[in-house]
């Protein structure tokens, strides 16, 4: 019996599993060449939806930021408000509900004439499923370049369940988009707050003592490794190459290496002085350090002269302009200003400031785990 493992306990009729492509209309928009042409700012153009009116917190787009003369228009897909377009990558690959009337280019797919087999956000949460995901992904193998197109989407199998228990299905799932998006605005409301305050602490420095960087810190360039002394199975030292092993301001290593170059301790301050420069970041493992950054040994209190290299993050894209590969050197850290109060008021600032810290991670904790309970509902009720 085709069922889901999760349903509402009113409903129990079997579901039946169907080729997208008999339910519904699917084509591919359609652009002008060369498009630059046919794009103008004139109130006589219409809507020429792009990649970039879209919101990833938001299934609607209701705008867009270039419009399409009446002639370049006549080379490409129109579309209507009520009508859901999918991006052909994937690498995006997620619906949306057009607000608009308009037309899209050939990076999008067009789907429509869905309403005798689907509610239209059902169908918006099953296109956006793992569910489907999966099956582009088995659709498309031995392809270079993971795209869809009107034929794979059309080929999909995908459950339909009575328009009755898909509006059910539909609208609890909005309940629960519905805090999610609360839970965004508050950690995004407590993340400008710390801006603010930051800008606002370390502007109010008078009489407070300045001094070089290098003068109040040791600095410790990284020193990549071999690559061949790289692996994946926790063979020796995590390593920390860049940004790229960093996630929410702690390192998060993919690589570990059994060659030891320079280190980091747990609690040190890291710099990256490669594209992009400047972030900064807590070290919460005992790793070494590649080329794309370093670390901070303070005699000042550490958290404080953490916080202070949060509040000048932007310092450093000014240093690394011109160059042909955007980094900064040890000298450039070197001879950073760094501003600061009595060892008292450090530890103020470094208090507020930390548990300010503190509070955004427990609520971004908490949208990662509305999100992740989302993602187990949706894989239960998708069979």
């Amino acid at each position: 019996m085709l069922v889901p493992k999760l349903r509402f306990k009113e409903f129990n009729n079997e579901w039946q599993l169907k080729k997208l492509g008999r339910l519904v209309d699917i084509k591919r928009g359609a652009s002008p060449r060369p498009i630059n042409k046919y794009i103008t700012s004139n109130d006589n153009g219409v809507n020429w939806i792009k990649i970039g009116d879209v919101s990833t917190d938001d299934m609607y787009i209701n705008s867009t930021k270039e419009k399409i003369t009446i002639e370049g228009a006549k080379k490409s897909r129109a579309v209507h408000k009520g009508d859901l377009i999918l991006s052909n990558s994937m690498s995006f690959g997620r619906p949306y509900i057009l607000n608009i009337d308009g037309y899209i280019h050939d990076g999008w797919l067009l789907i429509s004439n869905y309403s005798s087999y689907f509610y239209i956000n059902f169908l918006v949460e099953l296109l956006s499923s793992q569910y489907m995901k999966s099956q582009y992904i088995k659709l498309s193998a031995g392809s270079t370049v993971l795209n869809l197109n009107s034929d794979l989407v059309a080929s999909t199998l995908v459950p339909v369940p009575s328009l009755e228990e898909q509006t059910k299905i539909a609208n609890f799932l909005s309940l629960i988009d519905r805090k999610i998006e609360l839970q965004e605005k508050l950690v995004e409301n407590l993340k400008l707050y710390k801006k603010g305050l930051l800008k606002k602490v370390f502007s109010n420095n008078q009489g407070w003592k300045s001094a070089k960087l290098g003068d109040i810190c040791e600095i410790v360039m990284g020193q990549s490794p071999n690559s061949e002394n790289y692996n994946n199975t926790n063979k020796g030292m995590p390593l920390i190459q860049g940004n790229a092993d960093i996630f929410n301001r702690k390192t998060n290593p993919k690589n570990y290496t059994t060659q030891i170059t320079k280190t980091c301790d747990i609690g040190d301050i890291l710099i990256s002085v490669r594209a992009p420069v400047g972030n900064v970041a807590i070290s919460n493992h005992y790793a070494c350090i590649g080329r794309g950054m370093c670390k901070l040994l303070t005699k000042l209190n550490k958290k404080y002269i953490y916080q202070y290299l949060l509040a000048y993050e932007n310092y450093w894209d000014k240093i690394s302009q011109g160059s042909t590969f955007q980094s900064i050197s040890s000298s450039d850290i070197y001879n950073f200003i760094v501003k600061y109060p009595s060892i008292e008021e450090q530890n103020r600032i470094a208090n507020l400031f930390t548990s300010l810290d503190k509070k955004i991670e427990l609520e971004t904790k908490k949208l990662q785990d509305l999100k992740t309970y989302k993602k187990g509902l949706l894989q239960k009720m998708f069979i």
